[in-house]
């Protein structure tokens, strides 16, 4: 039997799940993420869509440096600007959510082992280090509501 029913599984076709998980798992990476983005839902939420990711870039953007990272979520009502880069200890990431928020407004980092919360300051700006690499979501909580991003491997 499969762990999703109680309908018996063909013997063929549990040979072969045998094998696959045996011969070709799925990446820990992509695991971690699949069960972070389900542990993570919120349906209330707005989601922020990845538009742009420096990685995907056919010619990387100079301006920054090497190794750092440019992702931008978006929503009809905002944006989250986020720059990832290397430290000491781990990446650092910091950016900017526009329009700024109007009142208290924070940042959650969303990892597949705990969140990681910061302020965000008047001029929408937040800053955080170090951040072990991994699969993360933003979670922005602000007096308008909460939006969350899609889940992206930093």
């Amino acid at each position: 039997m499969n762990d999703d029913d109680a309908i018996p599984d063909d013997p063929v076709v549990a040979r072969l799940r045998a094998l696959a998980a045996a011969h070709d798992p799925p990446p820990a990476l992509l695991v971690d993420a699949a069960r972070a983005a389900i542990g993570w839902r919120d349906p209330d939420a707005a989601l922020a869509r990845l538009v742009a990711d420096s990685a995907l870039d056919a010619e990387p953007a100079a301006a920054r440096g090497a190794g750092t990272r440019l992702l931008s979520f978006a929503t009809d009502a905002a944006a989250v600007e986020v720059e990832v880069s290397q430290v000491a200890g781990g990446l650092r990431v910091f950016g900017q959510v526009l329009p700024p928020p109007s009142g208290p407004a924070r940042l959650e980092l969303r990892r597949r082992d705990g969140v990681i919360e910061v302020p965000i300051d008047p001029g929408g700006r937040f800053d955080l280090a170090p951040v072990p690499p991994g699969p993360v979501s933003v979670r922005l909580v602000t007096g308008a509501g909460v939006t969350v991003s899609e889940w992206v491997a930093i």
